[in-house]
């Protein structure tokens, strides 16, 4: 019978293979000679898990190398078993390199994350049932391909590290204070990572390209992972390097010289963090017998390692003041092998491994855990990237698979976690919380001296905004369907924060608006909340009703605080989509003179801000939404239909928008990346396409623009973005330029 859960796969006293069992006295002595034995040659020695390798075939490297696109097939063939096919499904940027992602033809459950840099290839290939294969670089710089056996690896962890099974950690005291520079304005889905490695990974690697294509490829398959297991966050690598350091052998002795500054051992990684504004820190060191991997702030047992009673338990405590806690080392095997990369930074957001191997109850939820299928053969059992093997002796069969525990997604048609029962398995809903707390281990940019809000997740409170991108998406506004409940020891925190939900006509909303005080004192002033209408076309302040307003006391917002003001809208009325605007009015900061362009006003305070901003789901297929448009400044303008990012909604996705003008007649023209589909209709092909319209600048004219969002099954499964401007020239023979617009985050 197949076994789902968290449950063990054989008695926990029973040893597991790379276990030592001894009751003599002598044991100690003897064990401490072993260590040390195993500690001199781990530099050295193969990995065992290798069990076979070849040169990479000259066609499959070819290709790799030519910078291949979307849907190009890769053949490989393995050193051992049927050769197969890599399929191009993306690619992105990787450093100096590109990463591709893909998967298998024809193999069910497959995956593949590539990394070219230089000549470099660095990657995994996933096949249900077959060794991990890893593309790698050899000693003498030819590009080989490994087959791996995952349960050959190291443990994932060293002996006695973090929660053992059926019992809970001890607990450190209390945190002892902040040594970076921590904030709460950071992108929740936007986590830095740092990732060093030393001299001697870098020649077991096959050299600095090739260790670096491998730290993106382990950087991309986490990063897709998060996107399987709906799980709103991306890491991105905002500095890689090599450090002088020689590895002690020890999992536990690395990652206490990694964060402890002036013990002689990595002294510069903290200011380094500092400078490059890591939230997360790594250090991979060759292959260690003692673990895969290790997070610093799980050492909360004062037997093992460093600890002091002053180690951060980001683990059980999720919160800025445990960003120490935040810096692991990995191992260099198990980094493409393992999801040691996720698994430790997922520690570092409180994720637990599965209940048979973590007992530990509500830390800091009850679904914070694991999952597995065991089928009862390795083959066609796997694992989620918390749960452990079946040799740790609490774990399961079968290899991990690029996903979180969460009960609403699927793999191979088997559910990846668990919400019944006593032990709910869901790393999803905990990651989902804490990577606003991650997010903000360090600050992306310094604060304002005043009060304000951000226009974007880079703004950085700079007055005109020189950001080039939107103004009309504010992160720090956003509608509930129920009033949100606080965080725990806050009166004006909220546990939902930035998470958008769009209002429904005639129901009632609440509304958050979210403020910084960067001032030198506490400060005083009135938040008051707007709406209209969604509309690519609006004008300050005509269409603007005030939705309410909330009085803010220098008492209740000191310097340095982050406050988010809550206010109740008892009925939304109109069409049910919305645009808001937010403002801080304060005789100690007052606003700067205003036009009736919104997009200006935006842009030159940093306290106005403006969501045009609508949740669409496409669960179903299809998702229709609606926004009116009509000339602000003359009779012509333009619609433009634009899909950000290196991974763009379209072409993949289908966009089409119908057109309906009312109060006078529409004349309406595709242009590039539009195709008519019959009258009043178009299909937009392309980012950037375009729609040229003329209407008459009257009070009654306007043109409802509708727009159906399908999700093809060449589209990835993953949020996207689109943007629709409005194009106005401003005045007689000036350039065109953006006067409005509406923004759509499409879920999948």
């Amino acid at each position: 019978m197949p076994a789902y859960g968290n449950g063990i796969q054989r008695p926990l006293g029973k040893a597991a293979s790379n276990e030592i069992t001894c009751s003599s006295p002598r044991c100690g002595v003897l064990a401490l000679l072993l260590i040390v034995s195993l500690v001199g040659c781990a530099r050295h020695q193969a990995n065992p898990a290798i069990v076979a390798q070849v040169q990479l075939n000259s066609d499959g490297q070819k290709i790799l190398l030519s910078k291949p696109a979307v849907s190009r097939a890769v053949p490989l063939r393995p050193p051992e078993g049927p050769a197969f096919s890599f399929i191009i499904d993306s690619t992105q940027p990787a450093g100096r390199g590109t990463t591709y992602i893909g998967h298998v033809e024809g193999a069910a459950g497959s995956s593949g994350t590539v990394v070219v840099i230089g000549s470099a290839i660095s990657g995994t290939i996933r096949i249900v049932g077959r060794p991990v294969y890893v593309l790698a670089t050899d000693s003498s710089g030819r590009s080989i391909i490994q087959a791996v056996d995952p349960s050959k690896l190291p443990p994932d962890h060293p002996a006695g590290y973090g929660a053992r099974p059926g019992g809970r950690p001890q607990r450190p005291p209390g945190p002892i204070g902040n040594v970076g520079d921590t904030c709460s304005t950071d992108d929740p889905t936007r986590v830095t990572a740092m990732i060093l490695y030393n001299t001697d990974a870098r020649g077991a690697a096959g050299g600095t390209n090739a260790i670096e294509s491998s730290i993106y490829a382990a950087i991309a398959e986490a990063n897709q992972s998060y996107v399987n297991s709906d799980i709103n966050m991306q890491l991105e690598l905002v500095h890689v390097a090599e450090v002088s350091y020689t590895s002690s052998g020890d999992l536990l002795t690395d990652v206490c010289r990694l964060h402890d500054a002036g013990d002689g051992f990595l002294d510069t990684v903290q200011s380094l963090r500092n400078t490059y504004r890591a939230d997360l820190v790594a250090l991979i060191v060759p292959d260690s017998t003692s673990g895969c991997g290790v997070t610093y702030g799980e050492l909360v047992d004062p037997t093992v390692g460093c600890y002091t009673g002053s180690n951060h338990d980001v683990v059980g405590s999720p919160a800025n003041s445990y960003e120490e806690g935040a810096y692991h080392v990995f191992g260099l095997g198990c980094v493409q092998t393992n999801f040691t990369l996720p698994h430790e930074f997922g520690h570092s957001g409180s994720a637990r491994h599965n209940w048979a191997c973590d007992s530990t109850d509500n830390s800091p939820t009850h679904s914070n855990h694991g999952y597995y299928y065991d089928s009862g053969t390795a083959a066609s059992s796997w694992r989620t990237i918390l749960t452990y093997p079946l040799s740790s002796g609490c774990g399961t069969h079968g290899d991990r698979v690029p996903y979180f525990s969460n009960p609403a997604i699927s793999y191979l048609s088997h559910a990846t976690g668990t919400s019944s029962g006593t032990q709910p398995a869901d790393n999803h809903d905990v990651l989902n919380t804490t990577r606003a707390i991650l997010a903000n281990y360090r600050c992306s940019a310094p604060a304002p001296a005043n009060v304000w809000m951000k226009d974007t997740w880079g703004d950085t409170g700079a007055e005109p905004d020189p950001d080039p991108d939107i103004m009309s998406a504010s992160p720090y506004v956003w509608t509930r369907r129920s009033a949100d409940t606080t965080m725990p020891g806050f009166s004006d925190r909220y546990q939902h924060e930035h998470q958008h939900e769009n209002p429904v006509v005639h129901q009632p909303a609440w509304a958050y608006v979210k403020l910084q005080n960067g001032g030198s004192a506490g400060a005083s002033g009135t938040v008051k909340l707007y709406y209209a209408d969604a509309s690519t076309s609006l004008a300050w302040p005509a269409g603007w009703t005030l939705v309410g307003s909330v009085p803010v006391t220098a008492s209740s917002f000191a310097t340095g605080a982050t406050k988010v003001v809550q206010i109740p809208w008892a009925d939304p009325p109109g069409t049910g989509h919305y645009c808001l605007t937010a403002r801080w009015e304060s005789p100690a900061d007052p606003i700067p003179p205003e036009t009736t362009d919104i997009d200006t006003n935006t842009r030159n305070s940093n306290n106005v801000i403006w969501r045009n901003l609508e949740i669409l789901s496409t669960s179903t297929g299809d998702a229709i939404t609606s926004f009116d448009a009509r000339p602000l400044y003359g009779r012509a303008f333009t619609l433009e239909f634009v899909t950000p990012g290196p991974r763009p909604y379209l072409p993949s996705g289908e966009l089409a928008v119908t057109l309906k003008a009312s109060g006078a007649q529409l004349e309406a023209k595709p242009g590039s990346g539009v195709d008519a589909d019959g009258p009043g209709r178009y299909l937009v092909r392309a980012s950037g396409g375009r729609i040229d319209l003329v209407l008459p600048h009257t009070r009654e004219a306007h043109v409802t623009v509708e727009l159906r969002f399908h999700r093809t099954p060449q589209l990835e499964r993953r949020a996207y973005r689109v943007l629709v401007n409005q194009i106005e020239e401003r005045e007689a023979n000036a350039a065109p330029k953006r006067v409005g617009g509406m923004t759509y985050d499409i879920q999948p």
